[in-house]
């Protein structure tokens, strides 16, 4: 999840800032001269150049703490909003589809209950029709079949009386064909 990403961004920034904010350890501004030659206003320069080091990193970790958890949280809210007004679309549409289906076909719309029974009959009338229409089908197959058959034969007859062929190779080859398996009968 991107803002939770975010988060673990700030709080690690925000943990760098709390390692900083804290006053300094004792005897951080005792005197500590190093040098003979270094005075009290020398000495008050690099505390003074040593403090604003020490204030600006304790600003910039700061501001960057406060700037990453901004970013945390305006994406956690941006989120929340998107969420919810997702949530209120998913709502109105489904308002909008129930009242669809009541003003459609509600369980005590006439229209709804005439077409069921209209339905209903229909398709009783529809199978009955379609079972016969099978056995109908079966039987014209068959008929073609022998239709089929009969063509061939009469082919073979012709041929041997225009001599092209032999009349017992045609009428073999007639017997031989499968015409109930043929692209011709599967086409019906």
């Amino acid at each position: 999840n991107i803002c939770d990403a975010k988060n673990a961004s700030a709080d690690s920034t925000c943990q760098v800032f709390s390692n900083l904010d804290h006053y300094p350890p004792e005897g951080d501004c005792k005197w500590q001269s190093t040098h003979e030659s270094e005075t009290v206003l020398d000495y008050m320069e690099i505390l003074k150049e040593d403090f604003n080091m020490k204030l600006q990193h304790w600003n910039n970790a700061y501001s960057e703490c406060q700037r990453d958890r901004s970013l945390a949280d305006e994406c956690y809210a941006q989120c929340s909003d998107e969420g919810t007004a997702y949530k209120d679309r998913a709502a109105q549409c489904d308002q909008y589809q129930s009242n669809l289906e009541s003003a459609g076909c509600g369980e005590t719309t006439d229209a709804c209950k005439e077409y069921d029974s209209c339905y209903e009959t229909n398709k009783a009338s529809w199978n009955a029709t379609n079972h016969t229409t099978s056995e109908e089908e079966v039987s014209f197959k068959a008929e073609y079949v022998a239709i089929l058959r009969v063509e061939c034969l009469l082919t073979g007859f012709t041929k041997s009386i225009d001599k092209t062929s032999d009349l017992s190779t045609e009428i073999e080859t007639c017997r031989n064909t499968d015409f109930k398996n043929s692209a011709e009968v599967d086409a019906l």
